[in-house]
């Protein structure tokens, strides 16, 4: 093991430390262990769906007579002979994706949970402040966790790795497909392995060692929610939420099916019809070619930079904020652009204003996010107020606030709040919106300064030395979750 270990000493020393302790004997033997075991169960599983040959079955999914026609997705069952005639590719295509959801829940939801657990152990043990004093950039640092941490899941996959593309050959997938599929998977797993990363140098202040269980968890449940509602063809909804499905990775089964030989109506789950369809500002840009792979990549993208910024700026400084206020000004602008274009309500415009209605509710949790990630601690304030007299110009100390990390955040949230509702308001006044647009008008601004008054409370909350987090749940999370419990359970 250490010849294959050592080398990788020299290219990236922080990767040879998480991999030196991890790659023993016995952890890899289990990694294989369960791999297989994963592989022999799945196999199994799927096998008892097939039809029995001693019994006289009428109708299964993967036989290949007429349909059903009370049971949608079974098919009558012939015999060649004394065997069932059956749909293999059918069959393979099963397992393919079964494989690839336990794969990706895998990778994301456990992989997820030791980077988290792992940052903050180091964090609290004092050894990551040693890492900082290394001479190696930031990036090497944070690509040897990456690349580390999970390294065991890594293995475990590579070793599901044969059958999974023997299955997707089998199942009728062209290997350029399946590269785009890998590609997927690697681009979310980034993306959330990042996040888990940024959440454990915000989270473990607040939350203390429950953020890890918290990130994974609400991962797992957002991989769960999304599969079952893909399976059933829930989407779109022409309502804000398939904005949200934009993160999922398994949205691109809805191309392996369409490029499949099998007709979707046979496979019947994940139909393109349901994908192409969706809308982004009355028009359907998903059937133009990898449209819809685009938007994902897009999103993957401004979320990993974002990561990415914030991880740089606290791993040296952890007082810094996570981003600069014109980073924030530009992840504000951009997310209610693209939020804002599923308002669209396809052909029915009197869903509109209560699409209008959801969107308040994915703008209030973005917003909150920002102005978190914005906020600046005591000790920068402190720094700031200490210094601020070196600014001898007027104008600039009143630019210090909008650009200056050190400063305050209210100016740059302000700011922020009135780009982001403004641009809300422009769209409602040219949408079709049937009738009720001041009073969404009204809504929007009302929206506005109350997120504002929540940045307030938020910087005074960071500006006390102690239970910051208790009064961060009570006159923050409090006041934004429980007029919307309210809402519902009146609407009820």
């Amino acid at each position: 093991m250490d010849r294959i270990l050592n080398p990788l000493g020299d290219w990236n020393p922080q990767l040879f430390r998480e991999l030196k302790g991890r790659f023993t004997r016995k952890n890899v033997a289990i990694a294989f262990g369960l791999a297989c075991f994963t592989q022999f169960f799945l196999y199994l599983f799927y096998l008892g769906e097939l039809p029995n040959a001693l019994v006289d079955q009428p109708y299964n999914r993967y036989c290949t007579g007429p349909e059903d026609d009370y049971w949608r997705f079974t098919y009558q069952c012939l015999r060649d002979g004394n065997d069932w005639l059956i749909n293999w590719q059918l069959w393979h295509f099963d397992v393919f994706v079964a494989l690839t959801l336990i794969g990706l829940g895998i990778l994301l939801v456990v992989g997820t949970h030791l980077i988290g657990a792992d940052v903050a152990k180091e964090e609290q043990r004092g050894t990551l402040g040693f890492v900082r004093l290394s001479p190696q950039p930031v990036s090497k640092i944070l690509l040897g966790k990456l690349l580390g941490v999970p390294s065991l899941i890594y293995v475990g996959l590579a070793f599901v790795l044969p059958w999974h593309l023997w299955l997707g050959f089998q199942g009728g997938i062209a290997l350029g497909w399946l590269m785009v599929l890998y590609g997927v998977a690697i681009a979310a797993s980034f993306t959330a392995f990042t996040g888990a990363v940024l959440w454990s140098f915000v989270g473990r202040d607040l939350l203390g060692g429950f953020h890890t269980w918290l990130y994974s968890g609400g991962l797992g449940l957002y991989l769960f929610g999304m599969s079952v509602a893909c399976f059933e063809d829930n989407f779109p909804s022409y309502t804000p939420f398939d904005w949200v499905r934009l993160f999922y990775p398994g949205n691109i089964f809805y191309y392996l099916v369409d490029q499949n030989s099998l007709a979707p109506e046979t496979i019947g789950y994940f139909s393109p019809h349901n994908w192409f369809q969706t809308q982004w500002y009355g028009s359907s840009l998903w059937v133009i070619g990898l449209g819809g792979l685009g938007f994902m990549a897009i999103h993957y993208a401004l979320l990993g930079a974002l990561a990415w910024q914030g991880i740089r700026r606290r791993f040296y400084d952890p007082q810094a904020t996570m981003i600069t206020k014109v980073m924030g000004c530009g992840v504000a602008v951009s997310s209610t652009i693209f939020m804002t274009g599923f308002v669209w309500a396809g052909d029915r415009p009197e869903r509109l204003f209560a699409n209008f209605q959801t969107l308040q509710g994915f703008y209030w949790v973005v917003m909150l996010g920002l102005i978190l990630l914005l906020t600046p601690t005591r000790q920068r304030v402190q720094d700031w107020a200490r210094f601020r007299h070196q600014n001898t110009s007027h104008r600039r100390f009143k630019w210090s606030f909008f650009r200056e990390d050190r400063s305050p955040a209210l100016g740059a949230i302000a700011l922020m709040l009135l780009l982001t509702t403004g641009y809300q308001m422009v769209i409602v006044l040219l949408s079709p919106l049937p009738s009720q647009k001041l009073l969404v008008i009204a809504a929007l601004g009302l929206q506005g300064g109350c997120l504002f008054l929540l940045a307030v409370l938020t910087q005074w909350i960071f500006l006390r030395r102690q239970k910051r987090a208790i009064w961060f749940g009570v006159a923050v999370i409090g006041p934004s979750v429980v007029p919307f419990i309210l809402f519902n359970v009146s609407s009820g």
